[in-house]
């Protein structure tokens, strides 16, 4: 271990005397309290904080619960600024959340290692450092749930945070990445640029008729199969906002809830748009308290859903005038589906899904729906007609019908007689209003990017080789695969792992770049000895859809860890 130390120093070192050579460091600017350089702990900083503070954490591991109660900025280093507790007895202080009528969890308490309570509209930032809860593995005495990060009637922003490792709980407690809360404050909260990854609950969990929420530009990777009913983000009981730019994936269940990429549960005028949703069983879900409440007024648009047993699913009959467009719904099991007292589930259970019939007024239009296993879309409501017009089913022969009496086209004015038995596109159910239909497929841009990525290897750590160039990549298509070696140049065993930095324009990489058919945030390889070469890492490229023909780089950062 002293070996290790010295080596990361000597090598800090050599980077601040290049700087030093090339331009004098500034003076710390009023209001930066810095932490360990003037505070030995970031609770100690919190503490001898005022209002619009700035704390600035240093590189290394802290061993605490940060409770912050006023507004600030709490600002890390980066991937290297980790806030791991050592168990739950550190998570000493708990949030009370406040109660709604008709809300789900009112006066639960929450332990987080990041909790902000009560700050209110002045806000608090969090931004550039990562949360680990690989030793949390109870709840702490009198604690209901764990998060990584809690905002509890507060403003502000999470920026560029890393929350891993929450799910170390089987089950019970729950378990979150981020909770936002607010029932009595009207707050705006902004979670951009961050990885979230294993929970057994929710990734992103959002409750609250109070609170607004822009949730973009993330990754949300859960714990697959789970006991529980994970979700990669819930927007529930009134919370409001847009998700957006995120890839979400991994969120299964094998009972009779539903696990969603994106949960919307009792809310309204939520947009939902350009996310990228994979191997979840919902991908997005519209739903509410059975028979009581329901989602409505929400547009779905632009996403891409695949990997799913249901693309886009409605229930609950209080779910109308929700619109889906825009998006490409493909390889699932169902494109889109619709409860009712039609459908396997219900008929196999009817008295725990009564109430679930959804309501009236959605539609879904101009969407690319194209090899769905079972339906395209299905519809199991027979009181409600689905209006599924101007869609492309696959083929230009439109979806596939079988039942009906009036061949199609000519369309008709009772969709229910209606019948396309020369369809080879998906299949579609009965109460679907799906003609006219889309001749071919929704435009997507069909310029080349160009594709370049170069490499910074960190301390105790070297890749070979140190650039990349991915060629010409056409959107919605995978570039060809390149090969690197990483190895440790370190004193230690050690663990690996890497992050997307100095990205231009944004999200192409972080989105779509694979290092060992991985995303970069999930990637890692551990226990890697001195001088072990991991050969033959294969880094592959694939556009997201509607990307603008340019040239696109960044900068892929790999990091060396001392391993446990």
């Amino acid at each position: 271990m002293k070996k290790k130390i010295f080596s990361i120093l000597f090598a800090l070192m050599l980077v601040l005397s290049f700087s030093l050579v090339t331009a004098v460091p500034a003076a710390a600017s009023p209001g930066d309290l810095h932490v360990p350089g003037e505070y030995p702990t970031i609770q100690a900083a919190v503490g001898a904080a005022t209002a619009g503070d700035t704390i600035i954490v240093a590189a290394g591991i802290y061993d605490e619960q940060v409770v912050i109660d006023k507004s600030l900025t709490l600002q890390g280093a980066g991937y290297t600024t980790l806030i791991r507790p050592s168990s739950e007895t550190k998570l000493t202080s708990f949030y009370t959340l406040g109660t709604q009528t008709g809300a789900y969890w009112n006066g639960k308490k929450l332990a987080s290692i990041i909790s902000i309570d009560n700050v209110g509209t002045d806000g608090v930032t969090v931004k550039d450092l990562r949360v680990d809860g690989r030793n949390v593995d109870d709840a702490p005495v009198g604690a209901d749930y764990i998060a990584g990060i809690s905002f509890g009637e507060t403003a502000g922003t999470i920026e560029n945070v890393t929350v891993v490792k929450m799910n170390t709980t089987s089950q019970e407690p729950r378990t979150y990445g981020v909770w936002l809360d607010a029932v009595a404050t009207d707050v705006s909260v902004n979670v951009k640029g961050c990885y979230i990854s294993l929970y057994n609950k929710n990734g992103i969990n959002a409750r609250g008729a109070k609170l607004t929420v822009s949730i973009h530009d993330n990754t949300v990777t859960g714990p697959g199969e789970a006991p529980e009913v994970p979700n990669g983000i819930l927007l529930i009981n009134g919370a409001s906002g847009t998700i957006s730019n995120n890839i979400i994936t991994s969120h299964e269940y094998t009972g009779e809830y539903t696990a969603c990429g994106i949960a919307l549960f009792d809310v309204a005028g939520i947009i939902v748009e350009k996310n990228t949703i994979s191997d979840c069983y919902t991908g997005v879900g519209l739903s509410g308290e059975s028979g009581v409440s329901g989602t409505r007024d929400t547009i779905v648009r632009g996403n891409t859903i695949s990997g799913a047993k249901t693309g886009v699913q409605l229930e609950c009959r209080h779910t109308f005038n929700n619109t889906i467009t825009g998006n490409n719904i493909q390889t699932n099991e169902y494109g889109i589906y619709l409860e009712g007292p039609e459908s396997p589930d219900w008929e196999a259970n009817p008295g725990f899904y009564e109430g679930y019939e959804v309501g009236a007024g959605n539609v879904a239009y101009l969407n690319n729906i194209t090899g769905n296993t079972i339906y395209g879309v299905a519809n199991f409501n027979p009181d409600e007609m689905f209006d599924a017009e101007n869609n492309w089913w696959g083929d230009a022969s439109g979806p596939e019908d079988t039942v009906g009496t009036n061949e199609v086209p000519p369309c008709t004015d009772n969709p229910t007689t209606e019948i396309n038995a020369d369809g080879t596109g998906d299949k579609v159910s009965d109460n679907v209003d799906y003609c006219p239909w889309l001749t071919e497929l929704m435009p997507e841009s069909t310029g080349a990017v160009t594709m370049v990525a170069s490499y910074i290897p960190r301390i105790g750590i070297s890749v070979d080789p140190t650039s990349v160039d991915f060629g010409s990549v056409v959107p919605g298509t995978a570039s060809g695969t390149k090969n690197i070696h990483v190895t440790n140049t370190g004193n230690v065993t050690e663990d690996f792992s890497a992050t997307v930095e100095n990205e231009s324009p944004a999200n192409v990489y972080t989105q779509g770049l694979k290092i060992a058919t991985k995303s970069v945030a999930e990637w890692s390889e551990t226990d890697v000895a001195v001088g072990e070469i991991k050969a033959d890492i294969a880094l592959v490229l694939t556009v997201p859809s509607g990307t603008a023909p340019g040239t696109y780089t960044a900068t892929l950062v790999f990091w060396a860890e001392m391993a446990e």
